[in-house]
């Protein structure tokens, strides 16, 4: 790399310049969550576990999800094992958390 980085805004406006300039796009918004197997990742930060059992138990009080699939990552500094992210490739939606 050449020093520079590129800042992606979680707030991202589809249109062909982004695209081409971030070389990424948003993923296709789901249009239900009926029967959708849904990933869980702990990143393992403090109290993490606690909000995403608090969210996995909302999601199922609401919504008619398959499943849920909860991963705890082994430490928050470093990526999922390849394993682990071919599992993912089986969910329809994953939710990562929390940051800092």
């Amino acid at each position: 790399m050449n020093g520079q980085f590129v800042v992606l805004h979680p707030a991202h406006e589809s249109n062909e310049k982004n695209n081409s300039e971030s070389g990424s796009s948003m993923a296709e918004r789901l249009e239900s969550l009926e029967n959708k197997v849904i990933a869980v990742i702990n990143n393992g930060k403090r109290n993490s576990d606690v909000f995403l059992k608090w969210l996995c138990e909302q999601i199922q009080s609401r919504y008619p999800v398959k499943q849920i699939v909860w991963i705890d990552k082994s430490n928050p500094s470093l990526p999922l094992q390849n394993e682990v992210l071919w599992q993912l490739r089986s969910c329809h939606a994953v939710i990562a958390g929390v940051g800092d």
